[in-house]
């Protein structure tokens, strides 16, 4: 039998096909196949195409919870609460761009996690939402400021005491972008790790992650969007008796809903994909044509 190149749950893509199923198993495409089209298998069709979502987790048991002498899957749960890499609070300090941070943080990951082999300026701009030419030229800024070896390993200060702050492993994998990523892992330093919550205004988080405010904003909304945070609006008075806006109060969310977030707004495009093929396939009769959602169509 093959041995399965896959470790890790988190190495898994979002939906894996017939050639990827085969490689976690450890055995050949026929036998993926094979086992994609055993009935009550939990594949979900888009077309032709059958893939199995990462999440049902139950390659290598039959339907019925019978598991299948030939397939050995090696247990690959994950423990979000243990998964998380540490960063230096005075990386702050070093006011660095938002491409640049995602891309010292993603490696810094990697060598907590003691990944083997070398990243590829695709598989850096892939994780970290960015072109490799911008990958390349982050690569380039933070050699230059010592934050790097040639090989691609950050040097970074001991994270030893209380100097530090930790990222969640999953955040490089529901594809946030390398500013939200920044916004983020700035209110995860701010955060009170008793309540969870903190409360720096517009301005500080701009200040320090070099993004503009309006785009810090907007990035706010995106993370609560998505579940990694949730937004408290406050308000206080003054000595006048005037009532004025304050701060957010910003709420850190635990990572595994926004995961499961991300994994729900995947799985529902994908019915959607499905649902719009099946609509074409109908609508393509003699006399007939498809006219998609939103175009061609009044209120």
């Amino acid at each position: 039998m093959k041995i399965s190149i896959y470790k890790s749950y988190d190495d898994l893509p979002l939906f894996l096909n017939a050639e990827t199923v085969a490689k976690v198993l450890g055995v050949s495409i026929s036998s993926a196949y094979e086992l994609l089209h055993e009935p009550g298998f939990p594949v979900v069709r888009v077309g032709s195409r059958m893939v199995v979502p990462k999440k049902v987790r139950c390659l290598g048991v039959r339907p019925g919870g019978k598991r299948c002498a030939r397939l050995k899957l090696p247990v690959m749960k994950p423990y979000v609460s243990r998964r998380r890499f540490s960063l230096p609070n005075e990386i702050w300090t070093w006011k660095l761009r938002p491409p640049a941070f995602a891309v010292l943080a993603y490696l810094q990951y990697r060598c907590c996690r003691k990944f083997g082999g070398a990243v590829t300026m695709e598989k850096l701009a892939e994780q970290t939402r960015m072109s490799a030419g911008m990958a390349k030229a982050s690569v380039d800024a933070l050699t230059k400021k010592g934050l790097l070896t040639t090989d691609l390993l950050p040097l970074l200060p001991g994270t030893e005491g209380r100097n530090f702050f930790s990222l969640p492993d999953e955040v490089f994998h529901p594809g946030l972008g390398h500013s939200a990523l920044t916004v983020y892992a700035y209110l995860l330093y701010c955060e009170d790790r008793r309540s969870h919550q903190c409360h720096p205004s517009y301005n500080t988080i701009s200040a320090a992650t070099g993004l503009a405010v309006n785009t810090v904003m907007k990035h706010i909304n995106k993370l609560a969007e998505r579940q990694y945070i949730a937004v408290e609006r406050t308000s206080y008075i003054d000595h006048n008796g005037m009532k004025w806006n304050g701060n957010n109060l910003y709420t850190i969310l635990p990572i595994r809903q926004a995961a499961d977030a991300f994994y729900q707004r995947q799985l529902a495009e994908l019915e959607l994909a499905v649902a719009q093929q099946r609509a074409r396939r109908k609508a393509e009769g003699p006399g007939s044509a498809f006219i998609p959602a939103g175009k061609g169509q009044g209120a």
